[in-house]
């Protein structure tokens, strides 16, 4: 198996990590499959995941129209309706709601499907079963992409399988639209614009699985301040929101992971570790450790780059552990998480048994 290839795998092992959905028995087969570009792999998840929509049914939400109708619907709008009484038309002008599945997530699934269908880079396999789907898609208008705002879309109990749906769709664009760059996409496995919060996502969700035993969370900290300070100060100050906090007995580890494209800076012919991931991974753990214990450490977590020279730290700062590695995600999965795991075995002890 080629680089690309393990790398492509690797995507779908994060997916699978972070979207609990794909291990279902509908998404199994991907697993055993080949892909050749990331398109593909994209393709295949939402290819599978619209198949299983559609058994439910797609979602409807309360649209408002606004028609001329011969008997009153919904809210009237007199002054319009006094108009044509006026002019001796006898209706009325009126809006109303209707449950439609002409919505925004509905909408996102199509124009995807739609760019996905004539991808190069997507198999015939993929794109023959896209285009089936869309059949199902012809009462939903197309959308404009860079008019979603990811971030708002909001899910509920009776749209909750849309979260896969919206998130592939937002990995394919970013491997789709062109970069600034001429003849660049944006979505390359080192690109800030790509992959940082599914990495980040899929390491807590790793640890949530097979190391039940820590309590595994993204947890706020609070900065260490005086109780008589006024709350005009306290909200001053900037939220501290780690990525992966994980305690066990006494003991916690602050890891903060980073998707960059590279993880070193260049200052005065050396290569060192950003500054400001330094200074925040300390703030977090001088915090999170008010009573200056020295059993919180912390961890930032560089995704492998291709540069020469790769963070390797591990000081203690102030009696507290700061250490700086990188994780290859171009490796075979069973690397990646033997890698995860000595982590948890190094800062807790080997005590701690991995559940499978």
């Amino acid at each position: 198996m080629n680089e690309s290839k393990i790398l492509i795998h690797n995507i779908f092992h994060m997916l699978c990590y972070a979207f609990h959905i794909l291990r279902q028995s509908n998404f199994e087969d991907i697993q055993s499959e080949e892909f050749n570009h990331v398109e593909d792999l994209l393709a295949a998840i939402l290819s599978k995941g619209i198949s299983a929509q559609l058994k439910k049914g797609l979602t409807k939400t309360y649209i408002e129209h606004r028609d001329q109708m011969k008997t009153l619907r919904g809210k009237l709008h007199a002054y319009e309706t006094k108009k044509m009484r006026i002019i001796k038309k006898q209706q009325v002008d009126c809006s109303f709601d209707e449950l439609s599945e002409d919505n925004e997530l509905n909408q996102i699934i199509k124009t995807t499907a739609q760019k996905l269908v004539v991808c190069p880079e997507v198999s015939l396999k993929y794109r023959k079963a896209l285009r089936k789907e869309l059949m199902f898609f012809n009462t939903v208008s197309d959308i404009d992409i860079s008019s979603v705002k990811w971030g708002r879309l909001q899910y509920h109990r009776n749209n909750k399988s849309y979260e896969l749906l919206m998130n592939i769709c937002y990995y394919v664009w970013q491997s789709l639209l062109p970069s600034k760059a001429p003849g660049k996409k944006k979505f390359t496995l080192f690109e800030e614009e790509g992959l940082p919060r599914l990495y980040e996502k899929f390491i807590l969700e790793y640890y949530r699985q097979h190391f039940p035993m820590l309590r595994a969370n993204d947890s706020a900290i609070r900065w260490d301040l005086p109780e008589d300070l006024t709350p005009y100060s306290v909200a001053q100050l900037p939220g501290m929101h780690s990525d992966i906090m994980l305690r066990y007995g006494s003991k916690t580890l602050i890891i903060d992971a980073k998707f960059y494209k590279k993880s070193l800076a260049d200052f005065m012919e050396k290569r060192m570790l950003v500054s400001n991931n330094i200074y925040q991974i300390y703030a977090y753990v001088k915090n999170e450790d008010k009573k200056h214990t020295g059993n919180v450490s912390g961890m930032l977590l560089y995704a492998k780059t291709t540069e020469e020279i790769l963070p390797s730290l591990s000081v203690p700062i102030g009696g507290n552990l700061i250490s700086a590695r990188s994780l290859d995600l171009n490796r075979e999965f069973g690397e990646i998480s033997y890698a995860l795991d000595e982590i948890v075995r190094t800062t807790f002890g080997e005590g701690l048994v991995r559940v499978a």
